[in-house]
């Protein structure tokens, strides 16, 4: 699991000339907790937390520890690493390539040698075993992102980020999803942050942070979260 703390981050954006300011002064921690849940509306601020995280975009002002790490201070060198290494994303487009099978395109993202006793165990734990030489085209949207999520693993992250999974898929798709997300966050000891808009999802997480235009609305701890099959939409 990955610590992470924000400390009085801003981030603008330049549009004709204007700045758009879309956080201000964000902070929060996150410390031993597997699963958690930033919800906001879009264009609030919280896309661009994960895209900070991933190393993505920068920071105008404050300050981002990962592991004690300041993201801003790391060298170009140690910034690809991390990127490489220590944070998946899961977008809500899965970026798979349509002409790779499933496990060709989990593949894809290894930077050593090919491992097939780890692949093999990684497609079932997201029961994409049977389907491993199926294409893209053949898929559901929630295998699709089984794909992302197996991709992902075969990483071994620190940290997965999740954009808005639940803006494309039904509500008996996203509860599949989540169990998925919630059993690995438990047992690969990775720390999850999923992006929201769903109040229904959010009794599950161990965190949940709400934003609201760029500012930290409420910060809420679950003590006992509810497991993934007694959410109702």
């Amino acid at each position: 699991m990955a610590i992470i703390e924000f400390k009085n981050v801003c981030k603008d954006y330049e549009s004709n000339g204007e700045k758009e300011k879309k956080l201000k002064k964000i902070n929060f921690k996150i410390e031993n907790e597997n699963l958690v849940m930033i919800k906001g509306t879009k264009n609030n601020g919280a896309t661009t937390i994960l895209n900070i995280l991933g190393g993505i975009e920068k920071i105008n002002s404050g300050n981002v520890l990962i592991d004690g790490k300041s993201i801003k201070s790391l060298s170009k060198k140690d910034l690809i690493n991390y990127k490489r290494k220590d944070v998946a994303f899961i977008f809500e487009k899965d970026n798979l390539i349509k002409n790779l099978t499933v496990i060709e395109n989990i593949e894809i993202c290894l930077y050593n040698k090919k491992n097939n006793e780890e692949l093999e165990k990684i497609l079932k734990k997201v029961n994409l075993f049977k389907k491993k030489d199926n294409y893209p085209l053949s898929l559901s949207k929630t295998e699709e992102l089984k794909v992302a999520i197996a991709r992902s693993l075969l990483k071994k992250p620190k940290l997965i980020l999740c954009d808005k999974l639940d803006e494309i898929l039904n509500f008996k798709s996203i509860k599949q999803i989540l169990s998925l997300l919630k059993l690995i966050s438990k047992e690969e000891k990775i720390t999850i942050i999923i992006v929201t808009s769903n109040d229904d999802v959010l009794p599950i997480a161990n965190k949940v942070i709400t934003i609201n235009d760029g500012v930290i609305d409420d910060i809420k701890i679950n003590n006992k979260p509810k497991s993934v099959g007694d959410l109702k939409c």
